[in-house]
């Protein structure tokens, strides 16, 4: 039983370090972004979480440089062009 709390106690405290990094990038994302920016940005972590964190770094990041938080049109505007950017396509070519 002494090895089972043990997993536990590891378990939960993985999870407690994942919260606290998840709630501090929220928080820098809510300073990056105008209020429905970040209501967009929440309903993109909705339908795919590894999406969701590329852009919220990048989103941080550029804010940083700019030094004011983006605007709900500027975020749309980063998320098309995001979106536009074509993934690697692998073609077979057959002899």
């Amino acid at each position: 039983m002494d090895d089972l709390e043990k997993i536990r106690e590891k378990k939960l405290k993985e999870l407690m370090e994942k919260q606290a990094l998840e709630n501090e990038l929220l928080n820098k994302l809510r300073s990056s972004v105008d209020e429905k920016g970040f209501e967009r940005l929440m309903n993109i972590k909705a339908v795919n979480e590894q999406k969701f964190q590329n852009v919220a770094n990048y989103i941080i990041m550029l804010a940083q440089r700019i030094g004011r938080a983006l605007t709900e049109k500027e975020v749309v505007k980063l998320l098309e062009n995001i979106s536009k950017r074509k993934e690697g396509k692998i073609r077979f070519v057959r002899k």
